[in-house]
């Protein structure tokens, strides 16, 4: 028995010295774990190194819950050593963004308790998770019903969506509350300034550029459009295997706030069965009709559009296309109008 709880001595002298840097950074933060008169000497007892481990065991359990407030992948990022993780620590990289939210989240709030909105909210997100981690993003931020995830290609960005609209289709089959909804995903990319920001007692994670703001504005432009995943040119490009994903060319569009016109996809592989089979058979006369739009051959192509409306009543942008004709036909498009729309809707 005393050899035994001299190697459990000896084992636990070994973590001495990690035991006491986590304390100093630990009490830097002002959360009192460990107590230094109890870390071990040569004359500690086995009561003693009991105590230590569970010192260790209580310490480790706290830290598994820092993480999962705060990515570890993105403080790998930043810096080589978690714990020296401080204000500005800053980084840019190109990164892929995408964002996604629950259509219509407000309506489905207002008819649940805040008890179960927030089960409803849990259970989702707890199933949204896994498409994003197995296809190597990680989620950056939950905003509410949103997601903001991370990715270092645009492949892995593209599946991880088209997963994720999956995931989103078996729970509404299967979840508890019965509650029919979809989801929206804009994917865009560029350089982002990923850092640590707040105040000495209080910091978080943020990602700022405006590679952010247009993944948002396209999850937007997802719900007007009615698709399930809107991806920038820049994505599209970014793929390796652009062949393997059915897309449609939505034009370019003017998100709000911007100027500069992005042209936009559709991935159509993020539909449901029956959608998907309507919108790959419409695919072609959409973008001939789209291309007539462009050309300002609007009578053309208002008449494309209607076909494809007859076929798919569902189509929000065959739709919004068919209404520009129909507008541009009586007063003219603006002038200097260069094929691109304005959209004054996030």
């Amino acid at each position: 028995m005393v050899e035994k709880d001299d190697v459990l001595i000896s084992e636990i002298y070994k973590l001495k010295k990690d035991i006491m840097r986590l304390n100093r950074e630990i009490e830097r933060r002002d959360v009192t774990i460990y107590r230094l008169e109890r870390i071990i000497d040569r004359g500690t007892t086995l009561a003693d190194v009991l105590l230590v481990e569970r010192e260790l065991d209580n310490t480790k359990k706290l830290l598994e819950v820092f993480k999962k407030f705060v990515p570890t992948e993105f403080l790998s990022v930043l810096v080589e050593d978690p714990f020296k993780a401080t204000l500005g620590n800053q980084v840019k990289l190109d990164l892929f963004v995408l964002f996604s939210d629950i259509r219509g989240f407000t309506s489905i709030s207002e008819s649940l308790s805040a008890e179960d909105t927030i089960k409803f909210l849990n259970d989702y997100l707890g199933e949204a998770e896994g498409p994003i981690i197995n296809n190597h993003g990680f989620v950056d931020k939950y905003i509410g019903d949103a997601i903001m995830a991370l990715f270092s290609n645009a492949d892995d960005a593209i599946k991880a969506a088209i997963d994720l609209q999956r995931v989103a289709r078996a729970y509404n089959k299967n979840n508890s509350f019965s509650l029919p909804f979809k989801i929206g995903i804009g994917i865009h990319t560029g350089e982002l300034m990923l850092g640590i920001v707040g105040a000495a007692s209080r910091m978080q994670s943020t990602v700022i550029g405006d590679p952010v703001n247009i993944a948002s504005r396209l999850d937007g432009l997802s719900s007007i459009f009615n698709a399930p995943i809107i991806a920038s040119e820049d994505v599209i490009k970014g793929s390796n295997i652009p062949n393997a994903y059915s897309l449609r060319n939505l034009g370019y569009i003017k998100l709000k706030g911007k100027i500069t016109a992005n042209k936009v996809f559709e991935v159509i592989d993020g539909e449901s069965e029956d959608a998907y089979k309507k919108k790959a058979d419409n695919k072609n006369t959409f973008e001939e009709a789209l291309e007539l739009f462009v050309n300002k051959q609007f009578l053309a192509s208002e008449k494309l559009f209607r076909t494809i409306l007859d076929r798919c009543p569902d189509d929000a942008a065959a739709l919004f296309y068919l209404n520009k004709c129909q507008h541009y036909k009586i007063v003219g498009p603006p002038e200097g109008w260069d094929g691109s729309e304005q959209l004054v809707d996030k």
